[in-house]
């Protein structure tokens, strides 16, 4: 990747990873990569492999597309799969009983206009 587009994905990285209160730290240690790797990452001084840049996008709950474009093909729900993601796994079960009977309250009410 070039200097330009190495700025651009790591502020768009770390302005998800802000946005979610996640550290620097703890999203190393999801992604198992070292703080200082990160830290350049988003600063712009070091670009991506792919395969990085995937798990990056999976811990973050981001689209490769938007990383690396700054835009979505689809509708933008990065934030709540990032959410999901930092999920202990015993409260996955509630949140998608949660997500399933928001959805249902959402379908009735669209139906019943």
């Amino acid at each position: 990747m070039n200097q330009a587009l190495n700025k651009d994905v790591g502020r768009r990285l770390r302005e998800q990873r802000e946005r979610l209160h996640i550290t620097r730290e703890k999203l190393c240690e999801v992604i198992d990569v070292s703080p200082q790797f990160l830290s350049e990452v988003e600063r712009g001084v070091k670009g991506l492999s792919v395969d990085k840049l995937l798990v990056l996008c999976d811990g973050l709950g981001l689209s490769a597309d938007y990383v690396l474009r700054g835009k979505e093909t689809l509708a933008d729900v990065s934030p709540v799969a990032a959410m999901l993601a930092t999920l202990d796994e015993a409260y996955i079960p509630l949140a998608e009983d949660m997500l399933k009977a928001f959805f249902f309250a959402a379908t009735m009410r669209a139906g019943g206009k």
